[in-house]
């Protein structure tokens, strides 16, 4: 019987990720992100759906922040063919934006904020938590002012615990 061995000159520590952003691709996901968002940029940058691919991608190879895809994952996914793969700051200004379009087009937004350690102390000091039921499940909740951006807005925070 023959072996037959397949070589591959990009492997990468992160494996199926390339199956995953061919994935994207191929169902057409880019094609609808910037078909319903609009092209952010014409002529040159980077499209809504290419940041969209960059947060997956970070949320599949284990990332924590966004800026794990300037100081670890670029140097392994830019390998990919054709790849697209904005840097950490064009990520978050691509997001701000999103927030922007998403929020003027709907009549309720919710936005997740992931912990921090910066919030940590502030939620830990909060005195004003409320019980609550959502989904049959009981939690404390309370609201704090979320002026990180689009501070004119006046969004709430809501934090569980």
């Amino acid at each position: 019987m023959t072996k037959i061995a397949t070589r591959h000159d990009n492997i990468v520590p992160y494996g199926g990720i390339f199956y995953a952003m061919n994935e994207f691709k191929r169902t057409g996901l880019d094609k609808l992100v910037d078909g319903r968002l609009n092209v952010r940029c014409a002529n040159y940058g980077y499209q809504y759906s290419d940041i969209m691919l960059a947060l997956f991608s970070i949320y599949l190879c284990g990332g924590d922040h966004i800026e794990d895809i300037t100081t670890i994952l670029n140097k392994y996914l830019s390998t990919a063919p054709g790849a697209r793969i904005p840097s950490s700051d064009t990520i978050a200004r691509g997001l701000k934006e999103l927030v922007e379009v998403v929020f003027l087009r709907t009549d309720t937004f919710y936005l997740r904020a992931s912990s921090c350690a910066d919030r940590r102390q502030m939620y830990e000091q909060c005195k004003e938590w409320r019980h609550t039921t959502v989904n049959g499940q009981d939690m404390d909740v309370a609201s704090f002012e979320f002026t990180d951006f689009l501070s004119g807005w006046h969004l709430r925070l809501v934090v569980q615990r």
